[in-house]
């Protein structure tokens, strides 16, 4: 399987699809092949926009945006846990996160599953807390070792994860804390998570610091907006904002692609540069950016 499907069925998450399309395969990235990272780490300073990473960081936005709903989606469904069941965990981080907020409301329990391919999980929950250790947890083409805890309640719960997930292609890491909190009509989803994606000899290292999306619902349309902190392997780091929300069709438990708002990818220079995603009723965004603040905007 190419990279690009790895990475989405393996992460379900805000950013890995930047490492994604940092490795310019499946037409993401704009084509080509870019050198692995040499350090362990996120490169720290602002991203410069220019006409040779235009495509790479506007393509790892937003891909990102849609991975970060595949969270928010698992969250508002939630009835996942069920004590001695064996989960299935082979379609990425946002069930387990899920699982674990969903633990929450459940009654007091400690036991242990096996899993589906062999390996282990332990859970226990108890009153605002709840915590899984994954032991080689084999879950249909999966592999999980790591722990997550959350604690408070499923309409306002705070999550810590330290978890690998591995399959015959790609491993995986998510460090960090996850929040969400939730009403009738609105959910927010907080990330400051750092991830570590192998793929053969490649490395790439995605972090997302403060980044929030609140997801508000009305009927059957949902309005969404995004703001926080995209760190992109070496290229840096840009602010994401919506100075338009984004909107698009919900049913329970699914969030559309959006088809009307903008987001906004700002990085360094004087005056900024900006990367942009306007979305206009196809579901698919059109990208522009600007070299002189947003006065001129050059199609992509």
């Amino acid at each position: 399987m190419k990279l690009e499907g790895v990475f989405k069925n393996l992460l379900l998450t805000a950013v890995i699809a930047a490492s994604v399309a940092a490795c310019g395969v499946g037409g993401i990235g704009g084509g080509g092949s870019s050198a692995p990272a040499t350090t362990s780490t996120v490169a720290t300073t602002q991203a410069v926009i220019s006409s040779s990473n235009a495509t790479k960081v506007a393509t790892a936005s937003t891909t990102n945006l849609s991975t970060a709903q595949s969270i928010s989606e698992a969250y508002s469904l939630k009835p996942y846990f069920k004590p001695g069941a064996a989960p299935v965990y082979d379609d990425g981080f946002g069930k387990p996160l899920a699982d674990a907020i969903a633990a929450l409301d459940a009654p007091k329990a400690t036991g242990s599953s096996t899993g589906s391919c062999g390996g282990s999980y332990t859970y226990t929950t108890s009153t605002a807390s709840a915590s899984f250790v994954f032991t080689n947890y084999c879950s249909g083409s999966t592999t999980m070792n790591g722990t997550i805890t959350a604690t408070g309640t499923s309409a306002n719960a705070t999550i810590t994860i330290d978890l690998t997930m591995t399959t015959s292609s790609a491993t995986a890491t998510m460090t960090g804390t996850v929040t969400a909190t939730k009403t009738t009509a609105s959910h927010t989803i907080g990330l400051n998570l750092t991830f570590k994606a192998t793929s053969g000899s490649t490395t790439y290292y995605v972090k997302l610091e403060n980044y929030n999306m609140t997801l508000t619902i009305s009927g059957s349309t949902y309005s969404e907006t995004v703001t926080g902190r995209f760190y992109y392997d070496q290229t840096g780091y840009v602010d994401l904002t919506t100075p338009t929300p984004l909107t698009g069709s919900y049913s329970t438990g699914s969030i559309g692609s959006p088809t009307g708002g903008e987001l906004r990818m700002t990085g360094g220079g004087t005056p900024s540069t900006i990367v942009r995603a306007v979305y206009a009723g196809t579901g698919k965004a059109a990208y522009s950016y600007s070299l002189d603040g947003g006065t001129t905007w050059i199609a992509i």
